[in-house]
């Protein structure tokens, strides 16, 4: 029997999605503060971009427990922090824009210790943008980051793609290991980000995705890391924020 046989399925979502602080799509801003962590930390972190930042909540808030520091987390559905405007049923996405104009104001405000983005860049969004996607998303994202002046920002590298729904192989007891690829627009976010480029597809792979670790999926679906994924790899998330503060 393959290893994978074995799994016990994680499918849950990270907490923000139930406690109104990860966004859906026609929400422009929570209705409460986000604040998590330590709330009383003498630093403070951000967590924000799409689903792809809010994937790794558990692992970051366990991290900011641990550490003291208050986190923050405001994430929104297909809404990555990138400024290029998205197409959603056929028109932009206003609310998308609302939210991205929020964070900046934000971090702008408040001026956190650190902020960590994260976006799905192992993907194409529609855009009403003509020309090569991955300089609008480079220009999108540079637009960005001189929004926000001074503060530190680093990116979560994006998970790796899976080209098939992660518990849904597992359940059929195949092995569903899938092979490391990166897309262009993740190569250039790395290369904008340099030293505040998290690469975080390496704690997860090396030339081959492993399914399951540990007995537990890593994916929750064919895109998102697992709530339990995010979990355990709270040691390499601590070593990564806590060389940025």
């Amino acid at each position: 029997i393959p290893a994978e046989a074995k799994s016990t399925l994680d499918l849950s979502t990270p907490s923000t999605y139930n406690n109104g602080c990860h966004l859906s799509f026609n929400k422009t801003w929570p209705d409460h503060a986000c604040v998590f962590g330590d709330p009383k930390g003498k630093k403070t972190i951000y967590l924000v971009g799409d689903s792809h930042a809010a994937q790794w909540f558990e692992g970051v808030n366990q991290v900011a427990k641990q550490s003291h520091l208050k986190l923050v987390s405001i994430t929104k559905s297909s809404c990555p922090t990138v400024l290029i405007p998205i197409i959603r049923n056929h028109k932009v996405d206003s609310s998308c824009s609302h939210w991205q104009k929020g964070i900046i104001s934000e971090i702008n405000l408040h001026k956190p210790d650190l902020v960590l983005m994260s976006a799905y860049s192992e993907f194409i969004y529609e855009t009403s943008l003509k020309g090569d996607y991955v300089q609008n998303w480079r220009n999108g994202l540079g637009d960005f980051l001189s929004q926000i002046g001074s503060t530190r920002v680093a990116f979560l590298g994006d998970t790796p793609h899976s080209p098939i729904n992660i518990p849904s192989c597992l359940s059929t007891k195949k092995s569903c290991d899938f092979p490391l690829t990166r897309t262009n627009t993740t190569n250039a976010t790395m290369e904008i980000f340099g030293v505040n480029y998290i690469d975080t597809a390496s704690w997860l792979c090396s030339s081959k995705c492993p399914a399951s670790s540990g007995g537990i999926n890593n994916y929750r679906d064919a895109t998102h890391i697992s709530v339990s994924a995010s979990k355990r790899l709270e040691p390499q998330l601590k070593k990564a924020i806590t060389s940025l503060l």
